[in-house]
């Protein structure tokens, strides 16, 4: 009898310890990766944003690299007129990887979140 008291309680502080493990991504959204095989962006991951337009900004990206350059932090244009720019940073994560950050205000959302990995 004892040890189904010992089995249950241990059952029950690992149903509560689960789900917060689970949770680790802290609400973002898996996006995917770049539909053609290279490099390119990969891993995009989106937080109050719809995947289209987290995919949006990492095509961008790709497309104006060159612009971006050696400076740390960049801002890509939004969609529309009412929408604010996204305000980017990376950083160098590996040999010919980067990771690339970007957020902003909506004026209904809040806090926007896009990110990603750029490379070869």
């Amino acid at each position: 009898m004892r040890s189904l008291v010992i089995v249950a309680c241990l059952g029950a502080a690992l149903a509560l310890v689960a789900p917060s493990a689970a949770r680790a991504d802290h609400g973002f959204k898996k996006c995917g990766d770049q539909a053609r095989p290279g490099a390119g962006w990969y891993d995009a991951r989106a937080y109050k944003v719809p995947c289209r337009e987290a995919k949006r900004v990492a095509r961008w990206v790709v497309r104006h690299i060159g612009k971006v350059g050696k400076r740390h932090r960049y801002r890509v244009p939004a969609r529309g007129s009412n929408m604010p720019n996204w305000k980017c940073r990376w950083r160098r994560t590996g040999y010919e990887l980067t990771f690339h950050s970007c957020t902003r205000k909506s004026p209904r959302k809040g806090h926007q979140h896009v990110r990603f990995l750029l490379g070869a």
